[in-house]
């Protein structure tokens, strides 16, 4: 189903590589979320979207649940984006422009 139409994130729970960290990927050993625990950079339960060779466009991270608190590596999305973005599922969700 979720492969029929696209799937909608409010912004507030996408944030942007700010480019200080080496670029993260998906890891396939913890389910559709990453949670980085053990080691740096610590973020809560997460998503890369734009991780892999043939797409293009920023790289985002796609939190689980909303936060206000600050992420170090990542920076929040400009308000150009608007209030939500429309992702895909495909390779890697991907984006697209809202229906």
């Amino acid at each position: 189903a979720c492969r029929e139409g696209p799937i909608i994130v409010p912004c507030s729970r996408i944030r942007v590589l700010d480019g200080s960290l080496p670029a993260p990927s998906n890891s396939r050993a913890e389910g559709m979320w990453n949670a980085q625990k053990t080691k740096p950079p610590f973020w809560p339960a997460h998503r890369v979207v734009n991780q892999t060779a043939d797409t293009f466009g920023l790289r985002l991270i796609i939190l689980r649940d909303e936060t206000s608190d600050p992420l170090h590596g990542l920076a929040p999305l400009p308000a150009e984006f608007g209030s939500a973005i429309a992702f895909l599922v495909r390779r890697t969700l991907t984006p697209v422009p809202m229906p």
